[in-house]
């Protein structure tokens, strides 16, 4: 069962979703008058919280003048957690058109798994002002969710919305050490992406016709009564994927004064109401 290739990129669509979510935050920098004297793009990379603090407090080259600039943010895609909440019937499957032109052929999939995405997004910086403006200029837009519009799958998830749950923040500040040494205000907020995981696309042929056998209970209780045909049937009909009879076919009325058909046309409907008569043999 497991081992059969696919990957509809689902993890890594959502993961590049929430960077791009703070890729664009600025700080104002004010002289004492409040006159915007210079804007600051804050930079934003791909780290856990344990590198992200070892780059900022210590020196990354071998150059013991260079310090890294902040403020700056990293973010990091922490868990994954099944979630049973939003869980629907898995043995159901959607299906589209693979060939709108011969429309022989269909595809499939089973409905999709919901799961959590958790992730982190830290703040660095080393003056008070400058972390409550990046603070500030996130927190309006979650309530405490935001939701995002994404394309995780090809054929049924093009448009799909997901929300993103803000879930904490929390502040670290660096008070200890002597006077020489640099303070780094650390902030540390976390999210909750409610997504899913989509199973594989199978392709499949369309079901052209379908035959129904219509009995009868008299005969199916005593079984005795044939009349020389399959005990019980009345008679066979089959209904091609217009809906339309394409034939009919049945056992003999040896027994009885009447047989049954399914009739979807008025070419078996005798008393023209549009429905399939009892027609007497």
């Amino acid at each position: 069962m497991f081992g059969t290739y696919f990957s509809h990129g689902t993890i890594r669509k959502m993961v590049v979703a929430f960077g791009s979510l703070f890729n664009n935050i600025t700080v104002a920098r004010k002289d004492n008058s409040g006159v915007e004297v210079e804007r600051i793009k804050v930079p934003l990379s791909y780290a856990n919280k344990e590198k992200f603090l070892r780059r900022i407090r210590q020196n990354p080259s071998n150059n013991e003048n260079l310090q890294m600039t902040l403020p700056r943010m990293a973010f990091d895609f922490s868990q994954i957690s099944y979630d049973p909440s939003r869980k629907r019937n898995t043995t159901l499957r959607k299906v589209i058109e693979e060939d709108t032109a011969t429309r022989t052929k269909v595809k499939s999939m089973y409905m999709e798994v919901p799961y959590n995405f958790d992730f982190q997004l830290f703040i660095a910086s080393r003056h008070m002002d400058d972390g409550l403006q990046i603070i500030e200029q996130i927190l309006p837009y979650f309530t405490p969710e935001f939701t995002v519009t994404l394309k995780l799958e090809d054929n049924f998830a093009k448009k799909v919305d997901v929300p993103i749950v803000l879930t904490s923040t929390t502040s670290d500040h660096d008070y200890e050490g002597s006077f020489d040494d640099t303070r780094n205000l650390i902030w540390t907020l976390e999210f909750t992406m409610k997504a899913n995981i989509y199973s594989p696309v199978k392709t499949g042929g369309v079901i052209l016709e379908a035959g129904v056998m219509f009995t009868d209970k008299e005969v199916l209780d005593n079984p005795l009564i044939t009349g020389g045909r399959p005990a019980g049937a009345l008679s066979r009909t089959i209904i091609g994927s217009t809906g339309t009879a394409t034939s009919v076919s049945g056992g003999s009325a040896d027994d009885h004064d009447y047989t049954i058909r399914l009739d979807l046309h008025k070419d078996f409907d005798d008393d023209g109401d549009g429905i399939g008569d009892w027609i007497t043999s």
